[in-house]
């Protein structure tokens, strides 16, 4: 399969992943190690081509031709954000204001790299995107 050569090449993963076709332009991905499943949900976003592959973890019951796509995984990025706001659970609690919190990038939360914070969130494409938030004074965008 095609896809699956794509992703191989773009993934480059440690173990072996299986991709299922199940109608409608979905596929169910397995994977044999379970830090390529992390890797691949959270360090998104993928592009194959010009196209915008959405990664979600799996929903029991699903049906393809009935799903439109609700939720999806994405980086938001904070630009700007002091240091001393270098923290987990801080980080944590303003990426739970626009959605589930997967992930805090590493390189921010061990202070490699200032300009900005990046967190995977799992979004809720129903709700309207938060854009900025109110800290101590001062409006942050998103």
């Amino acid at each position: 399969m095609q896809l699956q050569k794509r992703l191989t090449s773009k993934w480059s993963l440690k173990g072996d992943f299986s991709l299922i076709d199940i109608g409608c332009d979905y596929f169910v991905t397995r994977f044999t190690n379970m830090e390529d499943y992390h890797y691949v949900l959270n360090q998104g976003p993928w592009l194959i081509g010009d196209n915008y592959l959405t990664i979600r973890k799996w929903v029991q019951t699903f049906i393809p031709d009935e799903e439109p796509i609700k939720r999806l995984t994405a980086w938001i990025r904070i630009p700007n954000i002091s240091v001393e706001y270098f923290d987990y659970e801080f980080l944590k609690t303003i990426g739970e204001k626009v959605g589930k919190v997967n992930g805090i990038d590493q390189t921010m939360t061990n202070v490699k790299r200032g300009r900005f914070t990046r967190l995977s969130v799992e979004v809720d494409l129903s709700k309207p995107f938060l854009s900025k938030f109110r800290l101590h004074g001062r409006v942050w965008k998103i």
